[in-house]
């Protein structure tokens, strides 16, 4: 099997943007200097407080206005590239889908087709496929399940609902006949594996978006992970995406970067996207010069802990 194309979807579109659009825009201009057969198709991430985020604690002295989400939503499209919110929050009920803030930001999502949304509610889901029938709908299982519920979970999704279905790093040795072009695999991992506190993590996170209090899911990690020194626990390479589409027939690939450093994110992000010979042209293009540029830039990339084992 020869797939050879790969599509990728890249976290941290209003954390990271200072990033992202910049390398987006320098890869349209400069096709020349990006690897062949591989394209980012969209990004995602969530608006400062809008209550039915999941993932990252998003919670804010204030909204962001819907002049700026409109125009930061138009700069990705004007690229080609679609922008995915992620609405997985745990706690939502019916009385939360009437939200004001989170409605205006859907329709303003809902004005260009390449726009979608991440969900893990089937409550949420049905509200979005009901009254914003022109979203792409995507499926998330990374953050919700316990070790214990991840395989029968993801044994039981009718993957011809959804345009992708973004898998943990648990099940990246986990394949489904036919539907292989709709599962996407996590590239990075910040959190260790098998974690027995994620679960219970992103419900705090969640309930923290809810009701707007930070509090609730601050410091968690520094309380119960002893390994934080180490801001990746998974980064695969190159290489081996290329063995899993080609062997395998994965098209898609997650990009994790919301709450990870500028400098981890950016060498992630050249190392995947921008040819070694372009680099400095690219970080000339984005105005970065504090970033310390060498022969040995990509090793920088694998100085963090990497586990190839969980790629089976």
């Amino acid at each position: 099997m020869q797939n050879k194309i790969m599509f990728f979807s890249l976290g941290g579109f209003f954390e990271k943007r200072h990033i992202l659009l910049p390398m987006l825009e320098y890869l349209r201009i400069r096709h020349e200097a990006s690897y062949e057969n591989v394209f980012i198709k969209k990004v995602y991430d969530s608006f400062p407080n809008m209550i039915w985020a999941g993932g990252r604690t998003n919670v804010s002295p204030e909204k962001m206005p819907l002049s700026e989400v409109e125009e930061l939503l138009v700069a990705y499209n004007r690229l080609g590239v679609g922008v995915y919110l992620t609405l997985t929050n745990h706690f939502i009920d019916k009385i939360d889908l009437s939200d004001a803030y989170c409605n205006e930001v859907l329709k303003i999502l809902s004005q260009s087709h390449q726009n979608g949304v991440i969900v893990n509610s089937a409550l949420l889901e049905k509200y979005v496929r009901n009254n914003y029938p022109s979203l792409k709908v995507s499926l998330s299982l990374i953050h919700f399940y316990s070790q214990p519920d991840l395989k029968s979970s993801f044994d039981s999704i009718d993957f011809s609902r959804y345009e992708s279905v973004a898998i943990p790093p648990e099940l990246n040795n986990v394949y489904c006949d036919g539907f292989m072009e709709k599962i996407e695999y996590l590239i990075n991992e910040t959190c260790p594996p098998n974690c027995k506190h994620k679960s219970h993590h992103y419900k705090l996170i969640s309930l923290a978006n809810k009701i707007g209090d930070a509090s609730i899911s601050a410091g968690f990690c520094s309380r119960h992970c002893t390994d934080l020194q180490n801001h990746f626990f998974l980064v695969s390479t190159k290489e081996r995406l290329a063995f899993m589409n080609e062997e395998y027939g994965v098209m898609r690939f997650k990009f994790g970067g919301r709450g990870s450093s500028d400098k981890a994110y950016l060498l992630l992000l050249m190392y995947y996207f921008v040819k070694k010979e372009f680099v400095q042209s690219f970080l000339d293009y984005a105005g970065i010069a504090d970033l310390n540029v060498n022969d040995d830039l990509y090793g920088q990339v694998f100085k963090m802990p990497y586990k190839e084992k969980m790629w089976a």
